[in-house]
């Protein structure tokens, strides 16, 4: 299969050692069924894999519904990249009885898996079914690997077919373990996985899934295997989510992650925060109050200054912000130097490069550059509309800024350069240190554009109904980006969701780092994160 990590999905019993101990569980009959997808994790978490077990006539009202969201990123180049974790199958009644298994999964966000059912030629066409009929082998543990495919979507098999998710056409999913050794190959010329067979293996529940025996075949354990350790990672604090992703001095819930809370998962203040940014392992929050300090596994909020802040801007080994206190100030949080603008209005939107400090006046719909070495800020843009929201973006040697009519602009300090890009909003680079960034700009016709650094169009790179204008993000891969009540990324030049916010509000200005995407929510009162 190829599948680096393997999680314990489910164990599904019926009558085997259910009051016994442990210890009496000694030779297994059982089915392992060991699940992947090439489809991506972030789909996968959106549309819920889908799994019924049931006997061969049952499968028309299936006795067994599972659901699951678990997924690990595996091999790229993997056919079954992506493992989907396991479910472990118990006889119910025969030591050698047959069951069917049907597993389902959508790779379209816009279409949850639940529209997949009653399968048929008229499902869904992002729909990937897999098959199988298999009986068990009195104390033998079989392991059945069934990979879901993407050139399976829109495929439907009549059961025991299966598509195959190498070909994308039909094939026998009948699988009779008694004609196999240790392993056998199944389909019309043994074109699926290899079936494993594990005769008179000892059954450690424990370590295969932590064992409850209140826990149903209709109400599993949703966990992962992290580090060993079956959890489940919508609550976890050391596993918030996902394997690792550490909340552990903040709240878990749903496997998201809220920083802004004590280690007694109470909010212990009202940031009323307007934008947040990523410097030595921790979130700097622009409030009302001054900026707010949180450490990246949560706590309390602890102010480094008490000055109101509009907005702030990180840069490697940097980090600054912007006030309003007898006149609009620059702080550089590393060096404490601070620079007056000879302004009282207030700043929309900041950014920081080798260029200095650029932000955009909101009073006077203007761009300025504050010189790291000091002097008096330079205009490079002076617009006819006050009480204007420019978005700014810095890079080594130019800058650049969109206007909502006016389009993308650059410039190194002299006269800007223009390309009319009608409603064009939010803009970054992909590396402020570089003299030839790529920009990504977003525009109100819901799509993402990329441009050299000369503003040559480089195309669109994904669309999105959900997108909104005020927020994007990357992380040196991955475009990521606000949309409405959810956090979104590019995959395949298709938008998909990351994580949904709660509350249905409105994410406010994003972050990101190697394992996560972070943001404000609507109200500026809650700052989360959430695995990429």
């Amino acid at each position: 299969m190829g599948v680096g990590k393997r999680g314990a999905l489910f164990m599904i019993a019926a009558g085997v050692c259910l009051a016994a101990p442990l210890s009496s569980c000694l030779d297994a009959t059982e089915i392992v069924v060991q699940l992947s997808t090439d489809v991506a994790c972030a789909t996968v978490a959106g549309t819920k894999v889908l799994i019924h077990i049931g006997s061969p006539s049952t499968m028309d009202n299936p006795p067994t519904h599972i659901e699951s969201t678990t997924c690990f990123t595996g091999d790229a180049t993997s056919s079954s990249a992506n493992d989907l974790g396991t479910v472990a199958v118990l006889p119910s009644s025969g030591f050698d009885s047959a069951i069917a298994i049907t597993v389902a999964l959508s790779n379209d966000s816009a279409h949850p898996t639940s529209e997949c059912f009653p399968e048929s030629p008229q499902s869904p066409s992002s729909c990937i079914y897999a098959h199988r009929q298999i009986s068990f082998l009195p104390h033998t543990k079989v392991t059945l690997p069934i990979a879901l495919g993407s050139l399976c979507a829109g495929v439907s098999c009549t059961a025991p077919q299966t598509c195959n998710p190498d070909t994308g056409k039909c094939d026998d999913g009948t699988v009779d373990p008694r004609d196999c050794g240790t392993s056998c190959s199944t389909g019309d010329g043994g074109g699926l996985p290899d079936v494993i067979i594990t005769k008179d293996v000892t059954v450690d529940v424990v370590a295969d899934a932590p064992w409850n025996p209140d826990v149903t075949a209709d109400a599993p354990c949703l966990g992962a295997l992290c580090n060993g350790k079956c959890v489940d990672i919508l609550t976890d604090k050391s596993n918030c989510g996902a394997c690792y992703l550490d909340c552990s001095n903040g709240s878990c819930s749903n496997g998201l992650c809220r920083l802004d809370v004590n280690a007694g998962d109470a909010a212990t203040t009202v940031l009323n925060g307007s934008c947040l940014a990523l410097y030595n392992n921790n979130v700097y929050v622009s409030t009302t109050s001054g900026v707010a300090k949180i450490p990246i596994n949560g706590g309390s909020p602890a102010f480094v200054s008490s000055s109101k802040a509009y907005t702030l801007a990180a840069y490697p080994g940097e980090l600054a912000w912007i006030w309003n206190g007898t006149e609009t100030t620059i702080t550089d949080y590393v060096s404490a130097n601070v620079y007056g603008q000879s302004s009282t209005n207030a700043a929309a939107f900041m950014a920081m490069s080798q260029k200095g400090y650029v932000w955009s006046d909101y009073g006077k719909g203007a761009v300025l550059v504050q010189p790291v070495g000091g002097g008096n800020p330079l205009t490079y843009y002076q617009g006819t509309q006050q009480q204007l929201a420019i978005p700014v973006a810095a890079a080594s040697t130019n800058v650049y800024w969109t206007t909502p009519t006016g389009g993308i602009y650059y410039s190194t300090g002299s006269t800007p350069t223009n390309v009319a890009v009608g409603n064009a909003a939010a803009i970054i680079v992909d590396d402020p240190t570089s003299t030839q960034p790529t920009v990504y700009v977003v525009t109100k016709s819901n799509a993402v554009q990329r441009y050299d650094y000369k503003l040559v169009s480089l195309g669109s790179i994904g669309t999105s109904t959900l997108l909104q204008l005020g927020a994007i993000a990357w992380d040196g891969a991955t475009i990521y980006a606000n949309g409405v009540t959810e956090i979104q990324k590019i995959s395949n030049s298709t938008f998909v969701t990351v994580a949904k916010a709660p509350n249905n509000t409105d994410p406010r200005c994003l972050a990101v780092d190697s394992s996560a995407v972070y943001w404000l929510e609507s109200g500026g009162n809650a700052v989360y994160k959430h695995a990429k």
